[in-house]
Order: C-alpha cells, then structure tokens, then sequence
C-alpha cells in the first residue's frame, strides 16, 4: 500500500491538495499522511509536559476537522488512514528519518509553495526538505480562488 505524504497548514483550503492527490491516485488504497513543520517551545515546561496531540488539537479549527471528515468520508474507498505528523527536526537527516520512519513513498506537493499559509511562528515551510528528499515529490496544481464557503466549510471539498 503507498503512503504519501501532504503538506498542510490547517486551512480548509489545504484540503485542496489532499482532494487532488485522491483524484490523481483514483483507485488506489492509501496511507495519507498530512504533514506539518512545527515550531517546539523553548521552555521547559513546555518541553517537559509535551504534547504532539495538544499540539496539534492547537493548530487545528472546526472547519478543517470538518473538511477532512468530508474527504474521509467521501473517499473511504481509497483513504486506508488519514494522520496528522509534525515534522519538529531542522536538518535534511532530520526530515529523511521521519519520512523513512513513516515508510512515505510519494510527497504530494502544491507547485508554489507559496501558496501554503504557513504561520511562522507555529510553524515552517517544508518545501526545502522535499526538494532534497530522495522521495518522489508530485506537484499539483493547488488554485482555490474559484472556491466559496458555505457554513464554514468549502463548498467544493463535496463536488467533483
């Protein structure tokens, strides 16, 4: 089964990608990994009391838990799992261990990655490791200006 990894910044509309990577996998089971590049507190409290799902329930909003339970749904023939990993190394060594360790064998990206509204202080733009990650790196088109939310969640993560 292929494990791809989908960079994220816990917007509805970076479940876009997500919903083109499905479409160009169609018929494909899955392991779908969305991938985050996180900042850690420097205190050590912070430190000592971490939490990867506090942190990452801090990142996220009730629109995208919402989008990604669309998609879920919608795709569950082809989504074998869906999982949220914070990538928290700052070395390309770093970045190959957790692809490796999560057995990812495509990186599914948005061809600008610009595009991503990666908030610098939570987090950072992982673009640099996929460009020299050995890992196929599959650029998608990523365009939601034709998109419209409706009650809080993307109208176009329902049609086709």
């Amino acid at each position: 089964m292929k494990k791809i990894l989908i960079p994220t910044d816990f917007t509805v509309d970076s479940l876009v990608l997500l919903k083109n990577a499905l479409s160009t996998c169609k018929g494909q089971k899955l392991d779908v990994v969305l991938a985050y590049g996180a900042h850690l507190d420097s205190a050590i409290c912070d430190l000592l009391f971490y939490s990867k799902k506090n942190h990452i329930q801090k990142l996220t909003n009730k629109e995208f838990n919402e989008g990604k339970a669309i998609l879920t749904n919608r795709y569950k023939d082809q989504i074998n799992s869906l999982s949220i990993e914070l990538f928290i190394g700052t070395t390309q060594s770093a970045f190959k261990s957790f692809a490796e360790g999560l057995n990812i064998s495509q990186i599914y990206a948005t061809n600008d990655y610009h595009d991503l509204q990666i908030n610098k202080k939570t987090g950072f733009c992982l673009y640099k490791y996929f460009k020299k990650s050995e890992i196929e790196v599959l650029e998608l088109d990523y365009k939601t200006s034709h998109l419209k939310v409706k009650h809080g969640v993307l109208s176009k993560l329902l049609t086709s």
